[in-house]
């Protein structure tokens, strides 16, 4: 049984290739990608493993809206998410950077709840074109 705040959702971007993960994680899985080159955007760490995984499923569909699937197979993934390319279908890539970022500008939007706009359990990331940070 997972204990309360281990589940993760994330978002991770992969700007100057337009390339976007969204993900669910209880071993902080997206460390890894930001050693591959990719910037956190966001983590939502609720207290229920059912709110983390309902947010990543909520920010796959808002990816799909105006992205396209990155990849075609784990093979090509690889140089973003490891040795195996495990997770590539859950990766979207976009026309442009305006487009990319009004998508991920969504995705946060449905995390933010509060004036201040970070929900509990929200933590924005360090990338600068993140508008939040």
């Amino acid at each position: 049984m997972r204990k309360a705040g281990e589940s993760q959702a994330y978002l991770v971007a992969w700007r100057s290739d337009l390339v976007v993960k969204a993900g669910y994680s209880a071993t902080r899985r997206w460390r890894k990608f930001l050693t591959l080159g990719g910037t956190l955007i966001a983590i939502h760490q609720p207290d229920d493993w059912h709110d983390a995984f309902s947010t990543e499923a909520t920010w796959l569909y808002t990816l799909s809206r105006t992205g396209e699937r990155a990849f075609t197979n784990r093979t090509e993934a690889v140089p973003y998410l490891g040795h195996s390319g495990s997770g590539w279908v859950e990766c979207y890539r976009f026309a442009s950077p305006e487009v990319m970022q009004a998508s991920l500008d969504a995705c946060v939007r449905y995390i933010d709840s509060d004036a201040s706009g970070n929900a509990p359990g929200i933590t924005p990331g360090i990338d600068p074109g993140n508008a939040r940070t």
